[in-house]
């Protein structure tokens, strides 16, 4: 048997989303393996001969009883390469989640037998299981790591794969740096006298160039690839049917579009290679909606989202993986769906469109946080101890470089670490699916979880139009709005105007609440409950403060008319108490009952400078070098008039506050399941990565040989955290900021508390002056009585209503209520 033969499926896997690419090894495989070599049983025969035919299973359980075979006869090497064939076949199955566990699987055998040979291809193909469910900082991590090890093997069999997995990893970058590495991988494979590999190479060439709107150029190199494949693997040709298809498109040609892509359907109905269902549908759609065709359209989208639900069971079961797919979903499947299907409903007036749309809104808005929720308990129960030390490392890096201006190549190799860990402990979860979420009787339960009093307002923003649904429990209706452009403008003006204050800025708060607000019914704008649903600007609008109307010289804030709750999504929605029968265990004490336990951190050591420092030193605002931070006098002040009230209402309190507030001290409190985390402390947030923040306890106080340095709770840390059900309070600088990313919403300490299982956080808008805490003083005596909405509405009008230099905006509206828990 040739190399080729032998190497067949060791490495199947470059392709771009969607597509099966029938790749091979021909040449540089060693020859030293008997088992492997021999294929005394045939069962790389037999397995190739499945994977022709389509069925990728049935050679994935050929494969895996050649690695039981060979770990019987002690040959492991063979061992290692039926695996790396099973995890090839398993992604070409879509099977994700399963080909990272065999490839990993595969990486650690040949890791423990030195085989330096076949790990390019295991790098390979577990960037290529990565960048199918769009996680591209693990993508190119595996892939650098690749290549470096294969830098001094020219002829290894992985390199050619290598460089053109780089050469995608660097078009998605946009430095300038792909095409190089193209041609290099293509002059590899070709050298190689790997041809199929070779019409790989011209078609992610070609992509590059469609992505750049290089149309002459990119048609070339899809040519080049077709040419090759007409020549020496005709069954291939669905493949560049689908890019030729997507080509046309972009050129105006609609009939040469839709044959193309049309035959790649037919590959794939085949079990040919071919793209993805979603991906195929979503191009056809395409293809109707710019020849007017908008029913025909509209149904090849909602295909394609039909499709997409049954691709997401096989999303790899990690934080980085989740959130991936879930903004790359939006972008490329359900945005297109949505924005037409708005636009329709409302051009038609269309009730069963406008209420499609908003399900299939809600269904992708935040699913990685819904799936990263659910597999909590998972990874808490199945997770080596081995992660947590990973996870400490990670936070103490992200730590040492938040004041850098990228994240540090030990990070990004530590938060792959964790990556692989999570995969391999949530590989056999399942989280119950709410793809139905899509039919009427869902819909209809939905709505019938709201109550009387509450308003359901989901927003989406558009280049040319935005859309906003308010749902109660008896109506839903679709309002258009203007275009995310001039709502982020309007959004930005106010946010400006809230400091400086006086009648422009109430003016300006009032034209923000007519264009959002102004169209909305008697009977919506009545419901005293709003739950608001937002993307994009929307999340720096403080939604609090804008003007409902001016009476008598008497501004009228939106917070004295209503409560306020962002909610991540629809479906993360808590049932209401009325409708479930059963009191929701994350939501605030109810009056006559114990209320729980409150933990609250305040005024911590943070600089040497601080005279309840053991040895007090020299320390001020311009001597910054050794990382220490101002004191916080009023946090402390803050955290002890809200134990105060806490403990009124027959609540136990505790509070660390100066040498005490330390964050080993804080984690070890939380096994103890407090119901109120208040945190009155500094945060860090790095310019360029917004998500990343940190939030800052007392000096190390086990620090030798160096200046103490204070202690820090990173996103990531905190995410890995467990706090059923409590309601978390963070009142330091910007702590409800973050990374606003399509579908995911915001990524920052907030989402971060509600993957640590939070049933709800406030959070700040901007840097609110260190005070007493007046507010939550008069917070936390409403809470007992009230949701935690609706306590944090009447503490906001008190202080606008108070007389004091804290009735301005820019005090109380900072703070705001996110998360789905609602009593």
């Amino acid at each position: 048997m040739t190399a080729f033969r032998r190497g067949l499926c060791l490495i199947l896997t470059l392709w771009l989303v969607g597509s099966r690419s029938a790749t091979a090894i021909r040449t540089g495989l060693p020859d030293s393996s008997p088992l492997w070599d021999q294929d005394p049983r045939k069962i790389q025969k037999n397995a190739l001969r499945s994977r022709e035919a389509g069925d990728f299973l049935a050679a994935v359980k050929l494969y895996r009883e050649g690695y039981q075979e060979a770990s019987r006869l002690g040959d492991r090497l063979a061992a290692v390469r039926y695996l790396i064939s099973a995890g090839g076949c398993q992604l070409l199955a879509f099977r994700y989640r399963d080909a990272l566990s065999t490839f990993l699987e595969a990486r650690d055998l040949a890791a423990a037998i030195g085989d330096r040979t076949d790990f390019g291809a295991i790098a390979v193909n577990l960037s290529s299981v990565y960048l199918q469910v769009w996680d591209f900082n693990a993508a190119l991590r595996t892939a650098e790591a690749g290549l470096a090890a294969t830098s001094k093997f020219e002829r290894s069999y992985s390199r050619p794969y290598l460089l053109l997995q780089m050469g995608r990893l660097h078009t998605r970058l946009g430095d300038g740096g792909a095409e190089t590495y193209f041609a290099d991988g293509i002059e590899a494979a070709r050298a190689q006298g790997n041809t199929p590999l070779v019409a790989q190479g011209w078609d992610l060439l070609g992509d590059q160039r469609l992505a750049d709107q290089r149309l002459d150029a990119a048609e070339r190199a899809f040519l080049e690839a077709f040419r090759l494949r007409v020549l020496f693997s005709r069954r291939d040709l669905g493949i560049s049917y689908g890019r030729l298809g997507a080509l046309k498109l972009a050129q105006g040609d609609l009939d040469a579009a839709s044959r193309f892509t049309e035959r790649s359907a037919e590959a794939a109905r085949r079990g040919a290679p071919s793209w993805p269902q979603h991906l195929l549908k979503e191009q056809q759609g395409r293809i109707r909606l710019a020849r007017g065709d908008v029913r025909a359209a509209l149904a090849d989208f909602s295909s394609a989202l039909d499709a997409t639900a049954r691709w997401q069971l096989e999303i790899l079961p990690a934080r980085s993986s989740l959130t991936s797919a879930n903004i790359a979903l939006e972008q490329q499947v359900f945005r297109s769906f949505t924005q037409l299907a708005a636009e329709y409903a409302s051009r038609t007036a269309n009730p069963v469109w406008a209420a499609q749309a908003f399900q299939a809104l809600e269904i992708n808005r935040a699913a990685s946080l819904r799936e990263s929720v659910a597999l909590a308990e998972v990874w808490k129960e199945k997770l080596a101890p081995e992660y947590w030390d990973v996870l400490g490392r990670l936070a103490s890096e992200e730590t040492r470089s938040s004041q850098s201006a990228a994240t540090s190549a030990l990070a990004e190799s530590l938060h792959l670490k964790l990556t692989e860990m999570e995969v391999q402990a949530g590989v056999g979860f399942r989280a119950k699916k709410e793809e139905s979420f899509r039919n009427q009787n869902s819909l209809t339960l939905f709505q019938g979880g709201l109550r009387d009093s509450e308003l359901f307002l989901s927003f989406s923003l558009g280049k040319t139009e935005s859309y906003l649904w308010a749902v109660s429990r008896n109506s839903l209706r679709l309002y258009r709005l203007a275009s995310e452009q001039e709502i982020a403008r309007d959004v930005q003006t106010f946010r400006e105007a809230l400091p400086v204050g006086g009648p422009q800025t109430a003016r300006q708060g009032q034209k923000l609440y007519q264009e959002l607000f102004g169209q909305l019914r008697p009977h919506e704008s009545q419901k005293t409950a709003w739950l608001l649903s937002l993307e994009g600007a929307l999340f720096d609008l403080p939604f609090a403060a804008l003007v409902t109307e001016q009476q008598g010289g008497n501004t009228v804030y939106l917070v004295e008319r209503h409560s306020l709750q962002t909610v991540p999504g629809a479906l993360l929605l808590g049932v209401s108490e009325s409708q479930s029968g059963r009191r929701d265990p994350a939501r605030g004490p109810i009056l006559g009952e114990v209320p729980g336990e409150f933990l609250g951190v305040g005024d911590p050591i943070y600089n040497v400078a601080d005279q309840r420092w053991p040895a007090p030193g020299l320390f001020n605002r311009r001597n910054r070098t050794e990382g220490q931070l101002d004191r916080l006098v009023g946090s402390g002040r803050e955290v002890e008039a809200g134990a105060r009230s806490w403990r009124d209402a027959s609540g136990s309190a505790t509070v660390l506050r100066g040498p005490a507030a330390q964050r080993d001290t804080f984690l070890g409190l939380l096994p103890r399941h407090p119901a109120v985390i208040h945190l009155a402390t500094h945060v860090l947030e790095p310019a360029d990565r917004r998500e990343q923040a940190l939030m800052a306890f007392g000096l190390d106080t086990s620090s030798t040989g160096r200046s103490p340095q204070p202690q820090y709770l990173t996103t990531s840390s905190i995410a890995g955290l467990r706090v059923p059900g409590a309601l978390v309070v963070m009142t330091g600088c910007a702590t409800g900021t973050g990374e606003a990313r399509p579908g995911a919403g915001l990524l920052g300490l907030t989402r971060a508390w509600l993957m640590a299982g939070a049933g709800a956080v406030i959070s700040t808008a901007w840097p609110v002056e260190d005070s007493s805490g007046e507010i939550f003083s008069r917070f936390y005596h409403y809470l007992p009585q009230t949701s935690a909405a609706e306590a944090l509405r009447r503490s906001q009008v008190e202080m606008a209503r108070g007389g004091t230099w804290r009735a301005a905006p820019a005090y109380w509206a900072s703070y705001q209520l996110t998360g789905g828990s609602r009593q």
